[in-house]
Order: structure tokens, then sequence, then C-alpha cells
């Protein structure tokens, strides 16, 4: 069994039919019920990408640093591990719990 949320583009035609294939049954959630059957969105995720987004509005800036072509600079791979882990640090133990 595979349990999706109702975006649309997990209920497509191709999808079905690749999913019957695999002898794979699809039970969708119904929109609105993230809060009761998806507790962990509510209480963890929206936690962190609230975090997240909080932490990179900096990508906002009009002064970034650009490489030559004129393209903003990637930001490097410890930057972007330390902004996970600072968003991390926002989730509360007692919401895991």
């Amino acid at each position: 069994m595979h349990v999706l949320d109702a975006f649309c583009g997990h209920l497509t035609e191709d999808v079905k039919t690749n999913v019957r294939k695999k002898r794979i049954e699809i039970v969708v959630i119904p929109g609105g019920m993230t809060s009761i059957l998806q507790p962990l969105d509510v209480g963890i995720n929206e936690t962190f990408n609230d975090a997240i987004q909080d932490d990179y509005k900096w990508l906002q800036k009009d002064n970034l640093p650009k490489i030559s072509s004129g393209k903003v600079r990637r930001a490097s791979p410890i930057t972007v591990a330390n902004g996970v882990t600072t968003a991390w640090d926002k989730v509360s133990e007692k919401a895991i719990v």
C-alpha cells in the first residue's frame, strides 16, 4: 500500500498504471486532513520549513555575490549544512516526542 496526498501529479493515469503494474494499492489522503493524518507535517516539518525560509531570506537581497557571468554565486555546501542545522535546532524536542 502506498499513501499519497491529493497532489494532482500523484494521481495521473501514468502514475496509477505504473503502480497497478507493481501490484501496489494507492490510498489518497483527502485535502484538509493534514493536521489529523500527518501530524509530522504540522508539528515538525512546518517549523523546520519556516526556519529554513527565514534563514535564507538573504537570497532576496540585491547585493548578493555574483560570478563572472553575472549569476548569483551558489551557496557553499557548508553554508547550506549550517542553515539546515540551525533550522533543525529550532524544532523542539517536545514536538518530536
